[in-house]
């Protein structure tokens, strides 16, 4: 089978999901409705499948009969702003084209400005009513002559109109069709059901009827195709129950029995074994009812083929399982080069502390035995100035090469601890950058896994560096909370803010680093934020599950 991209494969699962799940409501809803009912429904219905198709108009159009070429609207489904509705149409004058094909039983499915030559009035009426795509199909009972015609169109773009989304629209019509049929005729249920299962065989759905004092079915030949049971055949329930999986005899068992006992819709997904053993998904819907004394008459339904459907959705299932399985291993990924870029800065660190630093050390203390040297030998002033300013400037480069040093690897993690640590950056980010950076801990405990403190304290540099060169503020606060079960940071403050959406997928604020820190402890990383109202940058990590 060929795989489909993942947008295009849910987008095909769930819109044929929907339609079909429409179908199946509106071919039981039917069955037995109150004649009071049937018009009020079809209308419904005309609005349902609207929606569900993105269409923009339907039209249900009745002979009229003391004037055989007269057609009256009596059901409508139109957007605010659609064609209103007429009282009626001479249907020779306004659609000669499409009434001639109507009186030959032909089923339309056109594009208005892509019409035959023929049909120049009716291309002229559809533009009247700013019709761009339409299904016309002819009404008709059992093979009796029309009675209507009922349409389904676009009005603002032209669309294509699929066989099978056309076939699934005529069992539409036929239901229609009979409703109206049994509406004004009294017809009784099982004719009505007859003919309706007449139009189901073109959308793949077979209708059903258990009888509960028998248990034998009553089926359309079209539920037999599905399930493989012969023309001639008698399908009581244990020919039934062997046609199912064993795996899922349990769920249909149940699934008849709770609709039998509680009075209610049966609608279940089971598989099925046919005569040439191949295997298929089926779903079955229906509606039990009972006799005068309550006991249960006959369930009716309706089955439908879904293997296709079953077969995309573990498609889609394994597409998920294939993304899943890569964001883990993209996460490892991740983990892994955060590990060996901290191992690689704590090796720059102990290079710069251990080497330069003490080079560093070295110079400074032999300038200054020189400037002693100098001071002796009474030497111009310049000299011992400049001596001097050598001295400073070698003093100072050595306590930034320690500073440096600490970001690339803070040492002081180890030798005082996290609340230490964060206390001391956050002096020393005070004092360089000129703003306020207020720190508070809270039942931080002495002891944590040994990957937190460092991934906290990097969270801490930061979000802090955000602070310092996005938000334009003066203050800041950095909050540690713990717990037994977790560990809790917040770094915030009360700057020009920005849209968290907006910056994303973008770089330079470090939300991508945080993130990944905070899944690699197995924690949670949150940013709230708004223009104009600051930024709180929130992570938590679960001690318990870190342990483990």
């Amino acid at each position: 089978m060929t795989e489909l991209p993942e947008d295009k494969l849910r987008y095909e699962l769930e819109e044929r999901l929907r339609f079909e799940s429409l179908l199946t409501d509106i071919s039981a809803r039917y069955i037995n409705l109150p004649v009071d009912q049937i018009d009020a429904c079809i209308e419904e219905d005309q609005r349902r499948i609207c929606d569900c198709l993105g269409l923009d108009l339907s039209a249900l159009w009745q002979w009229t009969h003391d004037a055989p070429r007269l057609l009256t609207l009596t059901h409508l489904h139109s957007l605010p702003d659609g064609p209103t509705q007429a009282v009626g149409i001479d249907a020779q004058e306004s659609f000669p084209w499409q009434l001639q094909k109507m009186l030959e039983g032909e089923t339309l499915a056109f594009n208005t400005e892509d019409m035959p030559p023929e049909a120049t009035r009716d291309l002229e009426s559809l533009r009247h009513y700013g019709v761009k795509s339409s299904v016309v199909i002819p009404l008709s009972a059992g093979g009796g002559p029309l009675i209507g015609v009922l349409s389904f169109d676009t009005l603002r773009e032209e669309r294509d109109w699929p066989h099978e989304l056309v076939n699934r629209l005529q069992l539409v019509a036929q239901i229609f069709t009979n409703a109206l049929v049994r509406k004004k005729a009294e017809r009784i249920l099982f004719k009505s059901e007859e003919r309706l299962s007449l139009a189901a065989d073109s959308a793949e759905a077979g209708f059903w009827e258990l009888d509960c004092d028998t248990n034998q079915f009553w089926t359309t030949e079209k539920a037999r195709e599905i399930f493989g049971y012969s023309i001639d055949e008698t399908i009581e329930m244990e020919r039934f129950e062997k046609s199912v999986f064993p795996e899922d005899l349990a769920l249909v068992r149940q699934a008849i029995s709770q609709a039998l006992d509680n009075k209610e819709s049966i609608n279940v997904e089971y598989r099925i074994h046919t005569r040439d053993s191949t295997m298929k998904w089926i779903q079955s819907s229906g509606k039990p009812y009972f006799k005068l004394n309550g006991e249960p008459d006959r369930l009716l339904g309706v089955s439908i083929d879904i293997t296709r459907r079953k077969l995309l959705e573990e498609t889609l299932r394994k597409n998920e399982e294939i993304l899943r399985n890569s964001q883990k291993d993209l996460r490892k990924l991740a983990g892994r080069l955060i590990s060996a870029k901290e191992e690689e800065l704590k090796r720059l660190s102990r290079e710069l502390h251990d080497d330069l630093t003490q080079q560093l050390a070295v110079l400074a203390i032999e300038a200054g035995k020189l400037e002693l040297h100098f001071l002796e030998e009474c030497p111009p002033p310049e000299s011992i100035q400049k001596i001097s300013k050598i001295k400073k400037q070698l003093i100072k480069t050595s306590e930034d090469v320690h500073r440096i040093s600490r970001q690339l690897h803070p040492t002081i993690l180890e030798d005082l601890g996290l609340i230490r640590a964060i206390e001391a950056e956050c002096k020393a980010l005070s004092k360089r950058a000129g703003i306020d950076i207020i720190f508070t801990s809270e039942d931080v405990p002495d002891r944590l896994p040994a990957n937190i403190p460092l991934c906290l304290y990097r969270i801490v540099q930061e979000g802090l560096n955000n602070c310092i060169c996005h938000s334009g503020t003066k203050s800041c606060k950095v909050i540690l909370k713990g717990s037994e079960d977790e560990i809790s940071l917040t770094v915030k403050d009360t700057g020009r803010g920005f849209d968290p959406v907006g910056v994303r997928n973008k770089s330079g604020l470090g939300l991508s680093s945080m993130r990944e820190r905070m899944q690699l402890v197995g924690g949670n990383f949150k940013v709230d934020s708004q223009p104009g109202r600051g930024t709180s940058v929130h992570v938590n990590i679960p001690l318990t599950r870190t342990k483990k």
